[in-house]
């Protein structure tokens, strides 16, 4: 083989990589653009729970902002609380598996302050009994 036709072959494969790495740099600049989209929309949401001061009020689900789930809202029933009361009756296996949709930790020495920590997330802090 010619040593142009080696040298270019050379080039292309090292085209080829760059393409591959600003592709795989698209694709995480597109995931963070989806988690940007969702915490813009969360605002409305996190407004509307924050207003919420009766048990009976209906909560409005946020959308993962990070995470496997980032752009999406809860899909798997009776994950979201559905209204504010349910927020104060929330356990331990709900509250992991809404830190595992929502990627995020809402730790507290007690239930007490890991259910605070989830309404504070949610933007109903205000509504803590």
């Amino acid at each position: 083989m010619p040593a142009g036709e080696v040298v270019l072959g050379a080039k292309v494969d090292k085209l080829s990589a760059d393409v591959g790495a600003v592709k795989a740099k698209l694709d995480q600049l597109s995931v963070m653009m989806v988690g940007i989209k969702a915490g813009q929309n969360n605002v409305v949401h996190r407004n509307m729970n924050g207003n919420s001061r009766m048990a009976e009020h209906n909560l409005q689900p946020l959308k993962a902002e990070e995470g496997e789930h980032v752009g999406e809202y809860p899909t798997q029933p009776n994950l979201f609380p559905a209204m504010l009361g349910a927020l104060f009756s929330l356990n331990n296996p709900q509250l992991d598996k809404l830190e595992e949709f929502y990627n995020c930790e809402f730790k507290g020495t007690s239930i007490a302050a890991w259910q605070s920590a989830f309404t504070a997330f949610i933007g109903a802090l205000s509504a803590r009994p």
